[in-house]
Order: structure tokens, then C-alpha cells, then sequence
């Protein structure tokens, strides 16, 4: 590819993702609904899902560091990756597939995130648990077991899971996205 050609299409690319961002954060708002949407997602494994190696097609797909982000991957997440929102967590997996859910009237594809420690453990409380997304990004996995994310399901993730999403305000947050504790994890 040419140098301008190049050029041009990382500033558009830039426009791009400066419109998304722009768009998502002038709505940003708590979402309230006393519906339990995240009572419809599978509950987050005790143990990291590739703990013990990577299973393909088991419905749980592990989030890239920011060193593993592709192209497109950096234009939307910019320096952003899991642990920016969930510090602490070593490893964060996103269930697929989605999960079609009405809240508060409106229509949306969810799913479950789920964070874990270094001994591969599901992390339940604090800034590092996992939290559900009313819309999930998620739309598979790779054959490396990594995060596939639908890029037309983005703006959605980020106007009503991570514009409402505030540093200091996780034990708020965690009222409207409760992380899951998994099934008789100790």
C-alpha cells in the first residue's frame, strides 16, 4: 500500500473513531431497570476457561491485551483494554453467543464477562470482577481462543455498558451490573 493511500486511511480511520466516541459519550447516563436481564446469561466458570488450555467453541472467548490488538481492535479500544475497567483482573473472558434481552423496552444482544486472577480463579467483587453487557461486542472466537468482536455492536457496548462505566463509582455500577459469582465457586 502507498504511503498516502496509508496515510489517508489512518485518518480516516481517526474521524471514525472520534465519531464513535463523541456520539457514545454525549448519551452517556445510568441505564436503570429493576428487570434482571443478567439472570438470563450463563454463569461465569469458577476456573479460567483455558486454564487448562485453549477450548475452542465452548462459548467463552478471552479478551486481548492491548500488545494482541490488531488495527481496527486499537482505532475503537485506543489505549483502553480490559483492565482499564477491571483492575486487577490477570485474564477477562465474554461469553458467546449472545443472548437476545429486552430492558426497559428496548431490544439488545447480551452476554457475560468474566474476569479471573493470577491462579486462574473467577474475581466476584470489586473493581476487578467481570461485569454482564446489556450488549456484547462478542461474536466469537478465534482459533487461538482469543475475542472476536462484531464492530456494528460496538456502539451500542459502549453508549449503555462503558460510557455509564466511572473509575471511582464501580460499587454504583455494580448495582445496574452485578458481576456474576459463577455456581458454588468458593
Amino acid at each position: 500500500m502507498n504511503y498516502k493511500l496509508k496515510s489517508n486511511l489512518k485518518k480516516l480511520l481517526l474521524l471514525f473513531h472520534l465519531f464513535f466516541f463523541f456520539a457514545c459519550r454525549s448519551q452517556t447516563q445510568y441505564i436503570g431497570s429493576k428487570e434482571k436481564w443478567y439472570e438470563l446469561l450463563p454463569h461465569c466458570p469458577c476456573e479460567s476457561p483455558d486454564l487448562h488450555g485453549v477450548k475452542i467453541d465452548d462459548g467463552w472467548a478471552r479478551e486481548r491485551y492491548r500488545s494482541e490488538m490488531g488495527f481496527f481492535q486499537h482505532t475503537f479500544a485506543g489505549k483502553r483494554d480490559f483492565t482499564f475497567f477491571h483492575p486487577g483482573a490477570v485474564t477477562s473472558y465474554r461469553s458467546y453467543p449472545y443472548v437476545k434481552t429486552i430492558i426497559d423496552g428496548k431490544k439488545f444482544k447480551s452476554g457475560q464477562q468474566c474476569a479471573y486472577d493470577k491462579e486462574g480463579k473467577l474475581i466476584k467483587t470489586g473493581p476487578p470482577a467481570g461485569t454482564p453487557d446489556k450488549s456484547s461486542p462478542a461474536k466469537g472466537e478465534s482459533k487461538k481462543g482469543l475475542l472476536k468482536v462484531n464492530i456494528f455492536r460496538v456502539r451500542k457496548h459502549i453508549k449503555f455498558d462503558s460510557s455509564p462505566w466511572k473509575p471511582d463509582e464501580w460499587k454504583e455500577y455494580h448495582k445496574y451490573w452485578p458481576p456474576d459469582k459463577g455456581i458454588n465457586c468458593d
